[in-house]
C-alpha cells in the first residue's frame, strides 16, 4: 500500500472529515497496550510511531551486530508482512522468497537466525525451544500488537518524515495515540538522512525527555561505488518512503535522470520493470534499487536474466552513540 499525501501535510479538509475515525481508531488501538505477556527471552522491539518508513529493520540489523560484538546471540522475531507463510511459527530457510515470508524477514535472515509468526508469543517460544538457543530476542515491528510486553521498546522516527500530520488512522499516519505511544516506550531513535528535519521530531523528542526517557541519535549511511558517479543513473524502489531512497542518491552527487516508485512491499512483474531496462538502455544508464527491493526479485524465475543488470545500494545504520546502545542491551540481559 502507499500511503497518502495528505498523511504528511498540515491537516487539512480531508483529515478532519476523517477525525471520526480516527477517534474511533486510536480507541481500538489504545486497547492492546500493557496487555502483552512476558517473553520466555530479553526482548527488545523495534517500532515506530507511524504506518511504514521509519527504518525499523536496518535498525534491528545494527542492534543485532553490536550484540554479537558484545558475545550475544540474538535471533529475530517479524510477522512476515506480505508472505504467506506465519500462521504457524516458521524459520525462514535459504529456500524461502518474499512471496513466502516477506522482504524483510529474508534481509533479516542473511544475518541471523530469524523466525516469521503472526502470533508473536507462539514465535518467542519457537526461538527459546531451539537446541541452540538464543539469548536475546529482536522483534522488528510489533510495538502497537502488544501481544508481547518487551524488556525494552525502542522507538525510531525518521527525521525528514517526522510523524507526519500528527493524527491517526485514517486522518494521518500514527498508529495508535501519541500520548499512550510514548507512555509505552522506553527510548526515542532517530534516524537522520537526506533531507531537513520535520518540525514534529523536535517535538517528539521533547515529549521523550520530559519525562526522562532516553533520546538516542543515528544516520543512514549508503555505499556508493566510485564509479557509479561516472554515469547516467536510473532508480527504483518500493518502499514506504522512496524519496529517502533518492534524496539519498542525490545527495551522493550521483546523475539521477530517471526514478520510479512502487508501493511499499510491491511484488514485481515483468511489466514494472520492462520500461526500467528500457529507459536504461536507451540512456546507457546504471540502475540502482534498495536490498530490500532486490531480495524480492530473487528466486523468480522471469527475472534470473535480469538480476546482474540491477544493483543494489547498501544501506547501514550507524549510531552517534554506540556505547548507549551497549548499556540498554546489557540492561534487558539483566
Amino acid at each position: 500500500m502507499r500511503a497518502p499525501d495528505f498523511w504528511w501535510q498540515r491537516p487539512g479538509l480531508l483529515s478532519t472529515l476523517l477525525m471520526p475515525a480516527a477517534c474511533f481508531y486510536g480507541a481500538i488501538a489504545d486497547r492492546p497496550f500493557g496487555k502483552g505477556k512476558v517473553p520466555p527471552l530479553p526482548l527488545i522491539c523495534v517500532g515506530n510511531f507511524v504506518a511504514g518508513g521509519a527504518g525499523k529493520t536496518p535498525v534491528a540489523l545494527a542492534l543485532a551486530a553490536l550484540a554479537q560484538e558484545e558475545g550475544l546471540k540474538p535471533a529475530f522475531l517479524t510477522r512476515g508482512y506480505g508472505g504467506r507463510v506465519g500462521a504457524i511459527p516458521s524459520l525462514v530457510q535459504p529456500t524461502h522468497t518474499a512471496e513466502d515470508v516477506g522482504d524483510e524477514a529474508l534481509l533479516l535472515a542473511r544475518h541471523r537466525l530469524c523466525v516469521v509468526a503472526r502470533d508473536r508469543r507462539a514465535g518467542a517460544s519457537m526461538i527459546a525451544d531451539f537446541e541452540q538457543p538464543s539469548n536475546l530476542i529482536l522483534m522488528d515491528d510489533g510495538f502497537q500488537s502488544a501481544t508481547l510486553k518487551p524488556t525494552h521498546a525502542l522507538l525510531v522516527v525518521d527525521h525528514a518524515r517526522g510523524l507526519g500530520n500528527g493524527l491517526v488512522i485514517p486522518a494521518g499516519p500514527l498508529r495508535a495515540r501519541l500520548k499512550t505511544q510514548i507512555a509505552n516506550a522506553d527510548s526515542l531513535l532517530v534516524v537522520r538522512g537526506a533531507g531537513r528535519s520535520a518540525e514534529s521530531v523536535g517535538q517528539i523528542r521533547a515529549a521523550f525527555e520530559a519525562v526522562g526517557k532516553p533520546v538516542l541519535g543515528a544516520r543512514l549511511a549508503i555505499d556508493v561505488k566510485p564509479f557509479w558517479k561516472e554515469r547516467k543513473v536510473i532508480a527504483f524502489c518500493g518502499i514506504a518512503a522512496p524519496e529517502k531512497f533518492f534524496g539519498s542518491l542525490e545527495a551522493a552527487s550521483l546523475d539521477l535522470i530517471a526514478r520510479f516508485s512502487f508501493p511499499d512491499h510491491h511484488t514485481y512483474r515483468l511489466r514494472d520493470l520492462e520500461p526500467i531496462l528500457a529507459d536504461a538502455h536507451r540512456n546507457g544508464a546504471i540502475i540502482l534499487t534498495t536490498e530490500k527491493d532486490k531480495v524480492r526479485l530473487k528466486g523468480r524465475a522471469e527475472f534470473s536474466e535480469l538480476l546482474g543488470s540491477i544493483e543494489v545500494v547498501p544501506a547501514k545504520i550507524e549510531f552517534d552513540e554506540p556505547e548507549r546502545l551497549r548499556a540498554l542491551l546489557a540492561a534487558c540481559l539483566r
